[in-house]
């Protein structure tokens, strides 16, 4: 989202820069997987996908779960990013 916010493009007939977003986009992915596992939350938190039951939301269950780090991951994979293709302008 904030690759396509930062440097998308308004012609939507531009194949060659759509292509270089799009391939942006898989590297990036590919980085967050690498580092991650997955790209899936689902996978990530090891849940099955049969069982609908929630957990109970304790203090124990939040301190289990690994959402801040893999925002943390995006941020950094996003900050590297930008770092490398400054911004115009």
């Amino acid at each position: 989202f904030v690759l396509g916010y930062l440097y998308g493009y308004d012609t939507p007939g531009d194949d060659v820069v759509k292509k270089a977003r799009y391939a942006e986009v898989q590297d990036l992915a590919g980085k967050f997987r690498e580092s991650c596992g997955s790209i899936v939350c689902r996978e990530i938190l090891n849940n099955p996908p049969t069982d609908p039951t929630p957990c109970p939301r304790t203090a124990e269950y939040y301190a289990q779960r690994p959402c801040a780090r893999m925002v943390k991951t995006a941020a950094d994979l996003m900050d590297e990013f930008i770092a490398n293709h400054p911004l115009e302008g």
